[in-house]
């Protein structure tokens, strides 16, 4: 009587479990994470914290570029 194997056609038993266990330590990975991400402290709100630090980029180009053309208008008038 011949041996009865695995179709090569479908993936290996194996690979079906290796798969399964790879997404079930991703999850357990995935929770942990959400677990630990849970206790660290709440960063403070933006009413709350120094102004300064929300300063968008906009704002610091347009500083920039005021500072610029002050500094172009007295080059050119002395």
């Amino acid at each position: 009587m011949e041996e009865w194997t695995w179709p090569r056609t479908h993936p290996s038993p194996h690979l079906i479990t290796g798969v399964l266990m790879l997404a079930l330590l991703l999850q357990c990975i995935q929770l942990e994470c959400i677990r630990q991400a849970e206790t660290l402290p709440r960063p403070t709100p933006p009413s709350l914290a120094p102004s300064h630090l929300f300063r968008s980029r906009t704002h610091a180009r347009t500083r920039r570029a005021v500072m610029a053309t002050a500094t172009d208008a007295r080059l050119l008038h002395g």
